[in-house]
């Protein structure tokens, strides 16, 4: 028994949520992440990396890039 039938992305099918619209949004770190932690962005809260160094709650951020449901985020005060 095969399927025939394909679940295609044209046809509304997803195997996660689009998260590519959070690219260059900013947040607020919500634990320290280490580097992986949590964020709050337009009041949503994400799982995140950061690019290697620790962020201590409290400290805004901003979304570097999303491949996927990865989301790579750096502290604002380190962007200057």
């Amino acid at each position: 028994m095969t399927l025939k039938d394909e679940q295609k992305t044209d046809s509304g099918y997803t195997s996660s949520v689009n998260l590519s619209s959070l690219a260059d949004k900013e947040g607020i770190v919500l634990t320290f992440l280490r580097p992986a932690g949590t964020v709050e962005i337009d009041g949503m809260v994400y799982d995140v990396v950061s690019e290697g160094r620790f962020v201590e709650p409290g400290a805004r951020i901003r979304v570097l890039s999303v491949n996927g449901n990865r989301i790579v985020v750096r502290a604002i005060e380190e962007l200057k």
